[in-house]
């Protein structure tokens, strides 16, 4: 059975000055959140006891 895709939708902002550096690190804190799901999400690394990955399967 094919797996489904996971459909992402995304916006681009541009500013500068003081909004401009609120917006950058809020958004460096929400794709450092996804990054840390994902990586505990990822079906082909196992971790440890701790939560930290081991070791990836090699590709098929």
């Amino acid at each position: 059975m094919p797996k489904e895709r996971l459909q992402v939708e995304f916006e681009i902002s541009t500013v500068d000055g003081e909004r401009g550096k609120r917006l950058a690190a809020l958004q460096a804190r929400a794709i450092l959140e996804i990054l840390c799901w994902w990586s505990e999400h990822r079906p082909d690394l196992q971790h440890n006891e701790y939560g930290s990955p081991l070791q990836a399967e090699p590709p098929r």
